[in-house]
């Protein structure tokens, strides 16, 4: 009886540390419940954040990013590289870092943008945050609460829940700003110079006249490393 006694005790514990790891999942990326929000990693104290460049505005680099928040290949790279590009660069102020928004999954039947599907939802939910100066907050929290694609990530009730964990963010102007579409032809022009560029999938990266596509950190580290050595 003893040993059973311990033995539930230790079941106990270990759904207690289940629960609490859990509740820390938005570090991690490993939200997959749309029934829920979580909280993702704060961004490094002494980064710099202007609009939608996180980094030192003089770093030699600039890599800029186009990337859909459905996108489960750009939230393999804003979870598992993203964090390794600020270590590794950003901080340093070797590398400033652009991202700009490409909300392609679920285009029309004639190629053209569904700016009433949620791609173009949480596009709208980031520069209405960086309306406000928390764009990065905005963009971390879309990626770890990105559950897959057409599952009900961005809907728009969803993405109030989610700028809701920006306390100090105006929430009524963030939800005015959402539902009125401000900023359509933001997100249409940023999604035309994008393909102007080249750019045709997700997500897709500009280093220098250099163009990678793909979550390849070490093939857009040798980008940037070159760049860094001049050549």
């Amino acid at each position: 009886m003893k040993w059973l006694g311990t033995g539930l005790l230790l079941a106990a514990f270990a759904v207690i540390a289940i629960i609490a790891i859990q509740s820390r999942g938005g570090g991690s990326g490993s939200n997959t419940d749309v029934a829920t929000v979580v909280a993702a990693q704060p961004i490094p104290e002494g980064v710099q954040q202007n609009g939608n460049v996180l980094g030192d505005p003089n770093a030699p680099v600039l890599v800029v990013e186009y990337g859909d928040y459905q996108c489960p290949f750009c939230k393999k790279f804003a979870i598992e590289d993203y964090p390794k590009l600020i270590q590794d660069y950003i901080q340093g102020g070797k590398v400033r870092l652009e991202f700009r928004q490409y909300p392609i999954i679920g285009r029309n039947s004639d190629g053209s943008i569904d700016q009433s599907g949620e791609s173009f939802h949480a596009s709208e939910a980031a520069v209405c945050a960086q309306d406000q100066g928390y764009f990065w907050q905005m963009h971390d929290l879309l990626y770890v609460n990105s559950v897959g694609e057409f599952k009900g990530s961005f809907t728009v009730d969803r993405l109030k829940k989610i700028a809701a964990l920006i306390p100090a963010m105006d929430q009524a102007t963030f939800g005015t700003c959402l539902e009125g579409g401000s900023h359509t032809q933001t997100i249409l022009a940023s999604v035309s110079e994008g393909t102007s560029s080249g750019i045709n999938s997700t997500p897709s990266f500009i280093v220098g006249d250099q163009k990678i596509s793909g979550a390849d950190y070490n093939g857009l580290t040798k980008l940037i490393d070159d760049q860094l050595a001049g050549k």
